[in-house]
């Protein structure tokens, strides 16, 4: 794990190690955070959702979840209603919030 800034352009960078499903080690580098907060943030939910870990928001369950489902038969049609989806999981997390 390496949260670097880059000092010609002033952005944070991201340089973290993970296993894939074969155990493979693999490097992922993501840069362009104008804070390091934000790019701590970043490699948290990169890391957690690699693990799969039940520890993760919901958003980023939800995530893994719709990019899983997306590559399944459906493709086509959760393309086109992406932005309906997701105006769905808005809403059912603001009816939970409400309940609890």
């Amino acid at each position: 794990m390496a949260v670097i800034k880059n000092n010609k352009t002033g952005m944070w960078e991201v340089r973290t190690y993970y296993k894939d499903l074969i155990g493979a080690r693999k490097q992922k580098t993501k840069r362009g955070f104008a804070k390091k907060s934000e790019a701590l943030e970043w490699e948290r939910n990169f890391k957690l959702k690699e693990d799969q870990s039940i520890s993760m928001s919901f958003k980023s369950f939800v995530d893994i979840y719709l990019t899983f489902w997306c590559r399944g038969y459906y493709v086509d049609t959760v393309g086109k209603n992406a932005k309906k989806i997701q105006e769905y999981i808005q809403n059912q997390l603001q009816n939970d919030l409400e309940y609890d």
